[in-house]
Order: structure tokens, then sequence, then C-alpha cells
């Protein structure tokens, strides 16, 4: 829920029409890999443990399509599967900062425009623990 990996996303030119440079730098760190590594631990021992394994197939026989050999893979190994099978379910956070140094002022609008307002998770300096993202843009409805 709190990665500590931080991407970046940069201007490519003066021109409007060109896409930014968006990097989002999943995975950055050993921490954010090592989180989902044993959260991967956690669901199997889950998935492993009554009463799911009532309503679970892990003891079916291996099936091409389906995870059933990630029990006997070493941590090494489900890293390169995380690495391999990332992907963001959350708001990307920080890319509009407000403040002093940042684009948009206490009250959401960019500096230098009129009549703009960014109210959505990216003017927040860090990923909370929740789903907040309504809370920043219900005033502007």
């Amino acid at each position: 829920i709190s990665p500590t990996s931080k991407g970046s996303l940069l201007l490519k030119s003066a021109d409007p029409w060109d896409d930014p440079l968006i990097d989002p730098s999943y995975l950055e760190t050993k921490h954010d890999v090592d989180v989902l590594v044993r959260g991967i631990r956690a669901a199997l021992k889950i998935a492993h443990t009554a009463p799911m394994t009532s309503v679970t197939d892990m003891d079916a026989s291996y099936h091409p399509e389906l995870d059933h050999h990630l029990p006997g893979l070493s941590d090494a190994d489900l890293a390169d599967i995380v690495r391999d099978r990332v992907e963001t379910v959350y708001h990307p956070i920080g890319t509009c900062s407000m403040g002093a140094g940042g684009v948009v002022d206490s009250e959401l609008r960019v500096k230098g425009t009129q009549g703009l307002r960014v109210c959505d998770a990216s003017v927040f300096p860090k990923l909370v623990s929740g789903h907040p993202v309504c809370g920043s843009s219900e005033r502007w409805l």
C-alpha cells in the first residue's frame, strides 16, 4: 500500500502536443519487491488453509493457465514474477505538487493559467492508504 519507489513525469518540450516523458519506476526499490513477494506467500498460505481449501483448487493437478507452481518457487523466482506482472491500481500521485515550488496553489489552481484546476491525486505529495481522490475533487464538482 505504501511503495517506496518514485517515478517521474517530465515535459518533453514546450510544445503542449508532445507526449510527456513518463517513467513510473515500478519496483525500483528492493523493499517494494519484497513486500509483494511476502504478499504472494501470505495469499498462498490463506489459499491452503481451511475453509479456503474447500473453495480453491490449489491442490488440483497442474494447469498451464493457473499458478499451481507458485508455492514451490523461491523468493527470487517469485520476485521475477512480480517484476514481470506488476501494474498499478493506484492513482499516480505527486505529479502536480502543491505549494511554493509546486504547480498548483492551495486552491488547486494551476499557476500561470486562468480557469484551470487540478483536482485529483496528482496533487498529493505521498500515497495514502485509502481512497481520498473524491475528497480533493468533490469541492469543485
